[in-house]
């Protein structure tokens, strides 16, 4: 179990931190000139993919979460960092067709069953970055292929609409992820052509109040986005 982020602190190759767990455990975040991030652990947990201390760290450089407990030399103001290696693998549902977006659905909904019965914050850390470095990636792939990037989109929309609760306080960590959805979707929606695609984003995203006037106004962004997108088309 994570119990606190001790320190995070920035370096000419990228971040360094300490998080707390059984022991204390240092990580080594190095930003390369592309996308990728290195991302080195102390913790013995060698399974492939980020551990539970990393995705902590990362998930409060993206943004993605507060907390009172972190102590004074936390870094909390930083650049964001662009998270695009395969982090976690896994995954269903009749909403989402193809099989990138079944399989994201599906590695969603094990972490967020996972956290249901656990109730370990790292989880939680887990489902902000999986969902930060989806909304990062189709936001980069919307000019080349915006449909595609629709498809990693339409299952982040389907999992916080079905798992609204986890993004409500006093679940901070992922109450900013919200937003950072509605605004990948607004992004892609601009060059979308999918009208299948639209329209199931367009219902999906519809009639949302979230705990935020701001998060709901992003979400109604949305779908008046996709309404007009689709109208625009229907006139062509």
């Amino acid at each position: 179990m994570v119990r606190d982020i001790v320190s995070i602190s920035k370096n000419e190759s990228g971040y360094s931190a300490v998080v707390a767990g059984s022991n204390n455990y240092h990580i080594n975040i190095i930003l390369t000139q592309g996308t990728d991030v290195i991302c080195d652990c102390s913790c013995p947990d060698r399974r492939g993919g980020y551990c539970k201390h990393t995705c902590v760290v990362l998930s409060q450089l993206v943004g993605g979460t507060s907390s009172s407990s972190f102590s004074s030399n936390v870094v909390t103001h930083v650049s964001p960092v662009k998270t695009t290696s395969n982090v976690y693998s896994s995954p269903t549902s009749s909403l989402v067709a193809s099989n990138v977006g079944a399989s994201l659905l599906n590695e969603l909904g094990q972490l967020a069953n996972n956290f249901a019965q656990t109730n370990d914050g790292s989880l939680l850390a887990k489902i902000a970055c999986t969902i930060y470095k989806n909304c990062k990636e189709a936001i980069s792939n919307a000019k080349y292929n915006p449909n595609r990037s629709l498809e990693k989109l339409i299952p982040l929309v389907s999992f916080c609409s079905q798992r609204s609760h986890l993004f409500s306080p006093p679940s901070t960590q992922l109450s900013a992820t919200i937003e950072t959805v509605a605004r990948a979707c607004s992004h892609v929606l601009i060059y979308a052509t999918d009208k299948g695609k639209i329209e199931e984003l367009r219902r999906l995203s519809s009639a949302r109040n979230w705990f935020s006037s701001s998060a709901t106004a992003y979400w109604q962004d949305i779908s008046e986005i996709a309404s007009r997108t689709l109208k625009t088309s229907a006139l062509n």
